[in-house]
């Protein structure tokens, strides 16, 4: 891990609101199709549109798991517009992934993650509540 920036490490060391959040009102799952690797995204959004609690989980390497630690982090306090129009480059430049020597398949995940959390599709959600499939990443271990 020498070439990896230290933000990165920080965050993959000591990630910030890994785990669940009690009273998500909003959630989403990506999955790296070439490995293994996923993000879970969940986020409890004010009747003002403003993200009040971000957290994450995931499953996987480094590139995947302190970007989703940075964007939870960056995402609390700001409102629905501001994070939406987060594009891909500005991720990257967020999380330092910008420095990296080659691309990694699975670092787009977390921001792939929120993108959806936040624009939900309407199967998504039943009776106006987030929809949550399957088992929690800490009960698959």
């Amino acid at each position: 891990m020498d070439e990896v920036p230290e933000l990165l490490r920080s965050h993959y060391e000591d990630p910030y609101h890994r785990g669940s959040c009690e009273r998500a009102t909003h959630a989403s799952q990506s999955q790296d199709a070439e490995s293994s690797h996923l993000v879970l995204i969940q986020l409890r959004v004010s009747d003002h549109g403003v993200i009040e609690e971000a957290w994450f989980d995931s499953q996987g390497c480094i590139y995947c798991e302190a970007p989703a630690s940075i964007l939870v982090q960056y995402g609390e306090s700001k409102s629905i517009e501001e994070i939406i129009v987060l594009d891909e480059a500005s991720y990257i430049a967020l999380t330092k992934l910008d420095q990296l020597p080659s691309p990694q398949s699975c670092q787009m995940l977390a921001w792939t993650a929120l993108q959806h959390a936040l624009n939900p599709t309407e199967t998504e959600y039943e009776e106006g509540r987030p929809i949550f499939g399957g088992p929690s990443l800490g009960e698959e271990s």
